[in-house]
Formats: structure tokens, sequence, C-alpha cells
């Protein structure tokens, strides 16, 4: 699709995907904001804190460090990383980002509570978790430290959050039982079936119909720029469904991968059309599943990629969805 205006905080992107007040929005969902709020930060959402350098930077990982509440504690966590980070600097951009999530949230659901919002500890796997009263319950160092690559939940005005960069956040929604769920799905997650699993999940848990659901894959690095060890195309191959028949064709496996222009110990994968083809698999028709057409590494200026400018200095792009 085309791209219109990729530099403002007003961009159309596409005729349904875009952004708004510096917000990722899928055009998929566009008739169900009555009930769900979804959507994600970009470099476009960006916000100061007083006294911190670091900004504007959105950065939320899985370190531990960012759930130690002890200052004492929480300095020698940093000094044994050994990054030269002060708990002062460190925790100006936990607030920065605190405050960007927050004002994301705020064009999502007014009525859902900043702190409330909820995320785990990505791990590149399929690990789920039911986001339930139970899991409520628990204390929020435990809720924010749990490994998993995925939520899903009924609960309204709870945000459920997955961060990428580079990889794929996935929403996955169903209109008719109001369960949402949030994936993130790097390629590992992905040829570990993190699409399927969640969407298996939904139908274990909620009884949701896979034809029912409307499927969002969001900014991820597109497949003319991501490119990794023939390896990975082999472990597609190699897949069985129940059958004990391949799980991909080959006719799928090229339009999930392509020669690497110069190397031939390398393939071009494109994620996001490998998430597409294993949501179809599991049962979600095919026009209700939307591949965002934003790469993070081509589409630069908007939101962070980590194979584009390292670890150390990308953001996070966060995604988020909320149910009314």
């Amino acid at each position: 699709m085309e791209k219109y205006i990729v530099n403002t905080p007003e961009a159309a992107l596409t005729k349904g995907e875009r952004i708004e007040k510096g917000i990722w929005r899928p055009g998929i969902m566009d008739r169900f904001t009555d009930k769900l709020g979804v959507g994600s930060t970009t470099k476009l959402t960006e916000v100061r804190a007083p006294g911190a350098r670091h900004l504007p930077q959105l950065r939320i990982t899985s370190d531990p460090s960012r759930v130690i509440e002890d200052r004492d504690e929480l300095e020698a966590s940093l000094k044994a990383k050994n990054t030269g980070e002060s708990v002062d600097d460190f925790r100006g951009r936990k607030v920065a980002a605190g405050m960007q999530l927050t004002r994301m949230l705020r064009n999502l659901d007014l009525e859902a509570n900043p702190r409330d919002m909820l995320k785990t500890r990505l791990t590149h796997g399929t690990n789920i978790v039911l986001v339930d009263k139970e899991y409520l319950a628990l204390p929020k160092a435990e809720q924010a430290m749990m490994a998993a690559d995925g939520l899903i939940t009924r609960m309204k005005h709870i945000p459920i959050m997955v961060a990428a960069a580079d990889c794929a956040p996935i929403i996955i929604y169903d209109p008719k039982t109001e369960t949402v769920g949030v994936f993130h799905a790097g390629y590992r997650g992905t040829v570990a079936g993190i699409a399927r699993k969640g969407i298996e999940t939904m139908a274990r848990e909620y009884q949701c119909k896979p034809e029912d659901l409307i499927v969002s894959v969001g900014p991820y690095a597109d497949g003319d720029s991501y490119e990794i060890d023939t390896g990975l195309l082999e472990q597609f191959r190699n897949q069985k469904n129940d059958d004990g028949e391949p799980a991909y064709t080959e006719d799928d496996l090229k339009k999930m991968f392509k020669p690497h222009p110069t190397d031939v110990a390398k393939v071009m994968y494109d994620n996001g059309e490998a998430i597409r083809l294993q949501a179809e698999k599991a049962g979600v028709n095919r026009e209700n599943i939307e591949v965002s057409q934003l790469s993070t590494m081509k589409d630069n200026e908007l939101l962070s990629s980590d194979r584009k400018e390292g670890f150390n200095n990308r953001d996070t792009l966060m995604a988020m969805a909320v149910l009314k």
C-alpha cells in the first residue's frame, strides 16, 4: 500500500493503517473502537521527563533491574551490568517510558488506569499468560517478570502489552466473545508457533472460534531487509502438522523466504508473511488478517530497529490492547 506521509505526528501511512497522535493504529480494528483500544508506540510518541538525559526514548526490556525498588540494590545491579548508567538515569528512563505509555493509553481507553498496564518477561518462546482475577492478585513484580510472550484477557480496562524492535507484535481480537490477546513474535517464536498457540489458547480457554478472530500483525523488519541463516528455512520445511504431513508447502516457503542477493548461506525472511500463513492454517480467514506495511528497518525514522540501530541505541515498540 502507498505511504503518503511518514514524518509528521498525523502521518497517514496507508488507507487503513496509520499514525495518529504519534500512535500506530491498525486499520483492521477500526470497526471495533467502541469495544477495543489498540495501538503501538512509535518514535513520534515522545514526552520528556524532568532530569532524564536519555529522552526521548522508550526503552523497555526484560532486565530484572526494572522491578527493583531499593536504591542500593538497584545500584548494585546496574554496576554489575557495567553499562555506566546511574540509578537516577535508569529511573528517569523508567519514568519516561511510563509517561509515554500513559499518553498512549489515554488515547485508547480513558477509563483504564495506567497502574494496571501489564507486560511479561519476553523469552522468544510460546508461553502465554491468562490475565484474570487470579493473575491480577499476584504481586506486580511477579507479574512483570513472568516468562511469557503472550497475554490473553477478557477483563475490561486492563491494558496488556508486548514489546518489539524488529520482531512483530500480534493483536488477536474476538468480537463475539470479547476476548483479546497480544503476542510477541520474533523468528524464534514464529517458527515455534506462537501465533498458532495463541489462537488455540483463545479457543480452548475462552471458546473463541478461529473463523471469528481478527488478527493484526504490527510493524516488523520486512522481508526485503531481514537476513538470516538458511537453518530457519529448514526448520519451517521440516515442521509437520497433526496428520504428519509437512506443515508448510514449498509455495508457502517461497512466500516467507527469498534468496539472499550475495550470500548462499543466508536467506531473506518475511516474519509477517510467516505469521499470516500460520494464522490461516490455524483457521483464521485470510480477509481477517492484516499485516503491517511498515518496516522497522525501512521506516526507521518512525520505528526502532535492533538490527539497524543496535541493542544499546534502539527504542522499544510497545503494542497495547485494552477492552472497553
